[in-house]
This record gives structure tokens, sequence and C-alpha cells, in this order.
């Protein structure tokens, strides 16, 4: 720097307003010059926010013109560096540089750094000379770590680049700048070297960037993401950690070191206008603990007065410590949460995706759904493990389905809706014990997106029977809650959405069910027979038999398979041409809700065969093209087989429970009029008891008291009138026959009817004119 006149200096607080002074004329200074502002921009500092935040100047050597020759203003200035003589003339020091304003601690002008707009010169310009002058000092009061830099250019090239923890300090008082940076909390600060550097002491630890570029220059060769890459690659090479309060988190906590204090935060719980936590502060062997809101300015206001009388610390470094503890909570992530989070689909490797798209190919996919079934532990089922497993598929389109499996107690209904979702990736799979009434309408917006939703009992999810009901309806869930403003302290209102569509699995002993619940499901029910009994009890002694591991690692190897086949599956669109010529018995109100499910069902086999489909691409005018599957009468006719499985045995509402202890009384009744001396008599004049039902057929009091019940509710059994003290009587309400089950009752049109219509049809290989525009083009 020139030598200066010997100038009285001012005082701090006219030095302050002058340095504060000279700044803002040098920032209107570069308003005014384009041509310094575009190699600004061809440097990459082109983001004027910053620029403005930050009071970017340039001086042009005007200042002179502006300031009066006479009286103590040039002096003044010359004390303070700004001016300076070459020779016998008075120059501005700072002609042709960028300017920056140094602020101290209280936010006070203490200094001026410049800085040529050139990569090659790398020199800095501080005035005054006196003191420590370090930009971007409030960045101390913000973060924990620093990165520090010997070039003003340098670290707002890193700012801009979103390395905010950035600051700037002249290279020959770095040892000092990094202890008064520790004195004021920082925990660590990390020196940034460059080929401008080679002989600065370098207290702590150091990065460089390759070849030991500039940060500036790599800014503008190669921009922002790229610089904010090396710094990250150059901080992990080194071992430098990025933040020691992450460093020092855990699930119960974190822990943060500010200088020679030490933080410890317990009991976290963060909310829109709450941050609560147990704050245990320790220095010099002096302890302080407190639980408070760090959302309340007056909170933290007593926190800053007890820590600063107990600690005897200068308020501003309290308060700085304060407000990076703030800023550390609302970063702290716990382990768990971090954990969970992270979870998403594994890839699936070159292998794995064979395997998965040769299931996907095979022929008789269906079978292998069901044999897969088997060996993993689920016997007979044939149709409902098919159902459940196409209704888990489903979630993956537009309108899922949803299975309520009804039975007795210790049937199997967990065990089928177990095994079946133990086919589906875990991260698409949502179980739940226990449901409160408002539960499912907290939830985060896309955490029911296309996934199942399993219950494991009705009975613990009763009173959230209004929102599973609208879910599976409408497909999202909104809910409008008044809230207290805690600014005004006014009543609004907020909305919280969780959007579907998602595929709910139930399971229930109690056939009474709310009707407009159950109405919404396909309901299962599980084979009771004795036959059944007796191969789930020759499989679980067959499974003795064999090697445990094995056995395991089979059953590992199918459920990859499938989840892998399932992750595969393309959100694809399903379009039913065959629609239009399908038919469903419309003499029950019913009908309405069960047609969709029927159609639902060929949707859902045809998207399920997707990869042994071809792929069409339907393009009509005006509209963006989409590519889809059709479905064949191969997947109708599956589907007319499991209606009929499933939906056949229901047009009467009785639950399958029910329906197997009214053939079994029929069985009975039949019987007991054989075995009767006189000429045989209609059945429904044979009267019995709920004693003579158990003894006949094995089943449970409670089994047959419910059930019968149920029968009774309907009429098809009916209750003799009994006086007290004597047993209550039964019988039939019919005379045989109210048990059979007619599939053809539900109105489906069988595949033969079909083929031969579609036969008639002018073209039969082409019957798409049914359902699509004239004016499409569906191309293969």
């Amino acid at each position: 720097m020139s030598n200066t006149p010997a100038q009285d200096h001012p005082t701090p607080d006219r030095a302050a307003q002058l340095l504060d002074r000279v700044a803002s004329l040098y920032s209107i200074t570069l308003c005014e010059h384009a041509d310094i502002r575009s190699r600004l921009a061809n440097l990459g500092l082109e983001d004027a926010c910053v620029l403005d935040a930050f009071n970017a100047g340039y001086s042009n050597g005007t200042l002179l013109n502006t300031i009066p020759a006479r009286g103590t203003l040039r002096s003044e200035l010359g004390a303070l560096g700004i001016l300076g003589r070459k020779g016998r003339k008075l120059v501005e020091e700072f002609t042709g540089h960028i300017t920056f304003p140094v602020l101290d601690a209280n936010g006070n002008t203490s200094g001026i750094m410049a800085e040529r707009p050139d990569l090659d010169a790398a020199d800095m310009l501080t005035v005054p000379a006196e003191g420590l002058h370090i930009w971007n000092r409030a960045a101390a009061r913000r973060h924990t770590d620093l990165l520090l830099t010997g070039s003003v250019l340098d670290a707002l090239a890193l700012f801009v680049s979103g390395v905010e923890n950035t600051v700037a300090a002249p290279r020959d008082s770095w040892l000092d700048s990094v202890s008064m940076l520790h004195g004021e909390g920082v925990g660590r600060v990390t020196a940034l070297v460059t080929e401008a550097d080679p002989d600065t002491p370098v207290p702590g630890p150091q990065i460089s960037l390759p070849n030991c570029i500039r940060p500036v220059a790599l800014l503008a060769q190669n921009g922002k993401q790229a610089l904010c890459d090396a710094v990250a690659v150059a901080l992990r090479d080194s071992g430098v950690e990025s933040s020691a309060a992450k460093s020092m988190s855990g699930s119960d906590g974190l822990c943060l070191t500010l200088g020679p204090r030490a933080y410890r935060v317990l009991a976290l719980k963060r909310g829109p206008n709450v941050l609560r936590a147990t704050i245990r502060a320790e220095f010099a062997g002096r302890l302080h603990v407190d639980t408070l809101n760090l959302y309340r300015a007056s909170v933290r206001k007593a926190l800053c007065a007890d820590l600063v009388r107990a600690f005897d610390q200068p308020p501003e470094l309290i308060d700085s410590e304060i407000a990076k503890l703030i800023i550390a909570c609302e970063q702290h992530e716990p382990e768990e949460q971090a954990s969970v989070a992270s979870v998403g689909p594994p890839p699936v490797s070159p292998e794995e995706r064979e395997r998965a798209e040769a299931l996907g190919r095979s022929s008789d996919l269906l079978d292998r759904i069901r044999q897969d079934c088997e060996h993993c532990g689920l016997v007979g089922e044939t149709d409902g493990k098919l159902l459940c497993y196409l209704a888990a598929v489903s979630r993956k389109l537009p309108e899922p389905l949803s299975v309520l499996i009804l039975s007795s107690s210790g049937a199997g209904k967990s065990a089928l809706q177990n095994v079946t979702l133990s086919l589906c990736p875990p991260e698409d799979v949502v179980k739940l014990t226990s449901l409160t009434g408002r539960a499912l309408f907290y939830q985060d917006q896309g955490s029911l997106r296309h996934k199942v939703l399993a219950l494991e009992e009705v009975a613990g999810a009763g009173e959230a029977a209004y929102a599973i009901r609208n879910l599976i309806s409408a497909g999202e869930l909104v809910i409008s809650t008044t809230v207290r403003d805690r600014t005004t302290g006014r009543l609004t209102t907020t909305e919280n959405r969780v959007e579907g569509p998602t595929a709910v699995f139930c399971t229930t002993t109690k056939p009474t069910v709310d009707p407009e619940t159950r109405s919404r499901f396909f309901v299962l029910g599980i084979d009771e027979s004795c036959e059944q009994t007796a191969s789930i009890l020759a499989w679980q002694r067959a499974r003795e038999a064999v090697v445990a591991s094995t056995g395991s690692t089979d059953v590992d190897d199918i459920r990859a398979v499938h989840r892998n086949f399932q992750r595969l599956l393309r959100p694809i669109r399903v379009v039913n041409p065959l629609a239009p010529l399908l038919t469903y018995g419309t003499s029950r109100l019913q009908a309405r809700r069960d047609q969709p499910k029927y159609l639902g069902l060929i949707r859902a086999i045809a998207f399920l065969r997707q990869m042994s489909k071809p792929i069409k691409t339907w393009s009509v005018e005006g509209e963006e093209p989409f590519e889809y599957v059709e479905a064949d009468l191969d997947d109708v006719r599956a589907a007319n087989a499991l209606m009929t499985a499933t939906l056949g045995g229901g047009l009467d509402e009785l639950s399958s429970p029910a329906r197997d202890l009214l053939l079994t009384i029929e069985r009975f009744v039949h019987e007991r009029s054989r075995e009767l001396d006189t000429p045989p008599i209609p059945r429904a004049s044979v009267t019995f008891t709920r004693r003579d039902l158990r003894e006949h057929c094995g089943w449970s009091n409670y089994r047959v008291h419910t059930y019968l019940g149920e029968l009774a509710e309907l009429q098809y059994v009916l209750a003799e009138s009994s006086r007290s003290g004597v047993c209550h009587r039964y019988r039939l309400a019919h005379d045989g026959g109210g048990a059979e089950v007619d599939g053809l009752g539900l109105g489906l049109k069988s595949v033969e009817q079909l083929e031969r219509e579609l036969a008639e049809l002018p073209d039969p290989h082409d019957y798409s004119g049914t359902v699509r525009p004239k004016n499409h083009s569906a191309t293969s």
C-alpha cells in the first residue's frame, strides 16, 4: 500500500461512519458500471441479490472528486488507508478494485476489503491496517464449522455455490483470525489453500481443490455444482467432518461443542411452532440445565441471561451460540428416522431381473402364484390366495381392489393375508394392528399412495371405518381443522390431504360388519372343512421333517422373485375392449358396486399379465398418446371363475362360516328325518338344539352361537318359542336347498358365449371398434 500522509486517526465511531459511507458510494458506482458487472458475471458472480446482500462495490477513482479539498475529511480517509500518495499526488488505494465492507460482531463497518476482478490477481487489500478483519463474520453465528479463504472473491464464489459457511481473512492474519473465531464459539475452521498460499501458515485442518485452483476460477470454468462437489470431495478425502454437531448426534439427542462450552440437547420435540428440548450446558466445571421452547423469544432471552450469569461470558457470544443451537436442532435427524427415510426399493440386479421377468412371461402365471403361496405355507385356499395376490398388485392401478377376510377364529384368515402380502415389496405395504378414528387423516400426503394398507383385525380399526370407506371410494382423504395462529391469536383453518389410491386388507371374525364398509370389499371366506383341516395338519407335520434352513431359503427365494416381479410391473393403463359385451345381474341394487369389482378384477389380471402381452399405443388427435395393454378372453375366464367362487355365494349376504353351518344343518336334518320310525316328514319340521349341532359337527359353542344367530337373523333358521327353563329349539325355514350356490346368479356371461358373439362380428379378430373412437390409431 502507498505511503499515507501523517494524519490523526478518527474516533472509532467516526471511522465506522466514514467506512460505511465510502462502501455505500462504491456500491452505487458498481451499479453504474455495466462493464464491471459483466466481468463479475464472467466469473460466475452474477447474482445481484448476493452482491447487494454483501454491499459489493467498485472503485473507479472518482472518490476525490466527491469530497471537499478543504477540511479534515481527506486527512481522515488518508488515516484509514482509503487515500494514499503516489509521489506528491493524492490517490485512491482501491481504484480498479471490487470492494466489500467488513462488519464487526455488532454489525458495524470496521473495514473494507478489495480485490481486482481478475483470476490472476489474488492480492487482497484491507483497510484499515489495524485490527482483525473477517469477511462474512456473521457465518460464525449460524455455523459450527467454517471454511477460511484468503480471498473475498473465492469466498463469494463458494457462497453462491451453496457453501455458505465460508469466511475470508488476510492471509497474514489467519492465525489470529482462527483464534478469534474459536473464541466466538466456532468448533472447527478449515483453511482452503490455493496456489496463492504457498507459504501461508495454516492453523488446523486444510483442504485444497484439484491442482490448487482458486474457487472463483473453478466456478468460472465449470459452474456452481462442480465447485460445490469439488469442495465436498476435498472435505471427504481429507477426513474433515462437515459438522461437529452432526457427528455427535444420536437417537436420544445431540451434543454440540462451541469453543470451550459443551451443549447437550435431550428429549427434542419439533413442530410447526414448537422446538422443545432439555438443554444441558457445561463450561469450566459449571453446569446449567433447563427445559424450554427455543422458538419463544422471551424464553431464549431468559436462557441467554441465565448462561451469561452462570458462565460469566459476554451476552453477544452466548446469544450467537443459542442461535447455532437452534439451527443444529432443526437440522438434527434421529438415527431411526434417518434409516426409515432412507428405505426404498433396492436395486434389481440383471440376474434378479431375468428371474422376475421369466415369472411374468410364464403362460401359467396364475397357477405359479397359487403354487408359490403353497410353498410359503398357505395350504389350500386356491381362489382366495389368488384373489388376495391380485388385490395386492392392483395397488399400482388407479382403482385398486380391497379384500375383507371373514372366518372363524383360528381358521387361517391372518395366514392368508400375511402370506400374500409377504410376496409384496416391503416398501409398498403398511401393516397396522390398531387404528384410531382420525389417524389416517394425518398421514403424510404420499404415505399411502399406491400402497397396501393391511389391518390385522377390523375390531382394531372400528373408529376408522369412515376414513377407510372414503379412502377406498374417493382415493384420498382430506381434513380441514382449526388451529390458533401464534402470531395473531386468531383461529384459522389448515388442510391436510392424504393421497391414494390404496388397496385395503382387513380380517375379522364378526359377520356383523357394517354394510357400508363391507360393500366396498371383496368378502372372502376360509375353507373350514375337515378335509382342509387334515391338509393343514399334514403340512405342519411334513414341515417338521424338513431341515429348517433349507425350507427357509426356498421361501426367501420365492419371495424375492415375486417382490422383484412386482417392482418391475410398469404403471401402464389397461383397456378392456370386451367390456361392452360383458353382462352383470340387475336384480340386486348391490350390483352397482359389485360390477366395478368385476371389471376391476379383469383389469388387475390383465395388468398382472402385462409382460406376456403386446404393449400398444393409443393415439387420438389432440391428445397425448399413451401405452396400454388389452384385457383378453383368458383374463375374463379367470375373473369369472374368481367371481363365482367369491361373490357367487354372497348374493344372499351369508358369511362363509354361516353357509357352512347351513349346509351342515341341512345334512343333519336330513339324517334325523330318515331315523324317525314314522313316514318321512318335511325337513323344515325337524327341530334341534345348539347342543345337537355341537355334538353332530364338532363345532365350539362360540361358533355355533355366532353363526346360528346369523342364520336366524336372515331367517334361514327359525327359533321355536319356548317357556322359561326349556331349551331353545330351532328348525329350518325351508325344506332344503337354501344353501345351494348358483354362480350364474351373478349374471356373468360365459367365455363360450363371448366367443360365439365375437365369431359373429364381421372381423372376429378385431373387436376393438366396440370401445375405441373412429379417429384412433393403436399400434403394437
